[in-house]
């Protein structure tokens, strides 16, 4: 009878252990999806402040060369407020 009970707590103890394996592999997963997840929305969050930074110093450079408003909202697709904001804001600096 002891061999027998060897053998179902042996089982056991193996059936717990893949579990927590289990456990553990899916919980390995979910971390790398998450971090895949974080660094592409970094990315894109960055490309997006990139394409703001480079709007800012294309109005500062064109308002610098004396082009003309109507120029300039044509050229960056900004509203005239926005462009405004923008040199408004590098002035006081």
């Amino acid at each position: 009878m002891q061999l027998n009970n060897y053998k179902t707590k042996r089982l056991e103890y193996e059936a717990r252990e893949k579990a927590i394996h289990d456990h553990n592999q899916l919980m390995f997963e979910a971390e790398q999806r998450g971090e895949q997840r974080g660094e592409q929305r970094g990315k894109e969050i960055g490309k997006e402040i990139g394409k703001q930074e480079t709007l800012i110093d294309i109005v500062k450079n064109l308002f610098f060369l004396s082009t003309p408003l109507s120029t300039i909202i044509q050229a960056t697709g900004l509203s005239e407020k926005q462009i405004n904001d923008i040199i408004n804001s590098n002035m006081s600096k």
